[in-house]
């Protein structure tokens, strides 16, 4: 009896750790210029008109396209939505990658 509540006391500690530790936000800072922003509306542009991915799909073709933008990125565990970078606006969310131009 004592060696099914101890394993179940182990299953139970595992699955809380498993669920409570801190989250990772990726940001990403894009200069806000006026080649910058160009650049961000085409790739809105070709996200809007792909087909046939998956939502993990979609999100590789944003993220590969928009890699070819200058900026700066950064792991944060504040959630930046609640919490923006200071001289910066959000444009764009997939799941835990953040997209601003900045100031």
């Amino acid at each position: 009896m004592n060696f099914k509540l101890f394993v179940g006391l182990l299953i139970a500690i595992g699955f809380t750790l498993n669920g409570c530790g801190p989250v990772n936000y990726s940001l990403k800072k894009i200069p806000d210029t006026q080649a910058n922003r160009q650049a961000f509306r085409e790739c809105q542009h070709t996200l809007a008109v792909a087909s046939g991915y998956d939502s993990d799909g979609y999100r590789r073709l944003f993220k590969d396209c928009t890699s070819t933008i200058e900026s700066t990125t950064e792991t944060v565990q504040i959630n930046p939505e609640n919490n923006p970078p200071a001289g910066c606006q959000m444009i764009q969310e997939y799941g835990n990658f953040y997209y601003f131009f900045c100031k």
